[in-house]
């Protein structure tokens, strides 16, 4: 599963940053950091609708939306978007695109 996780967060960076539904609830469960550490990715959720995304070194800022159990991510005002599925159980989230789930473990 660590494996994907890195994928996940590649893929995702790579069709919202290179460009230019599960959840159940409004996205409040969401707020807050989440981390794989052993992939070495982390992100954090704001109540402003700004999510914070790192991987290494690599760090992206981008806006979401929670939008039918899903999360919607873009950077930009006319960036592509990329829609994630996720789910939360307990402190942990789980987030899925194209067929692929990552874990991460809430930190705060």
């Amino acid at each position: 599963m660590k494996a994907t996780g890195a994928a996940v967060l590649v893929l995702c960076l790579m069709l919202v940053v290179g460009v230019g539904g599960c959840g159940g609830d409004d996205g409040a469960g969401l707020m807050g950091r989440w981390a794989d550490e052993d992939a070495g990715e982390s992100m954090e959720f704001r109540p402003d609708g700004s999510v914070t995304i790192s991987s290494g070194d690599n760090t992206v800022e981008l806006t979401y939306r929670i939008e039918g159990g899903a999360i919607r991510l873009w950077q930009g005002e006319s960036g592509d978007a990329k829609t994630l599925v996720y789910s939360l159980d307990g402190d942990t989230l789980t987030l899925t695109v194209d067929g692929r789930s990552a874990e991460y473990d809430r930190t705060d």
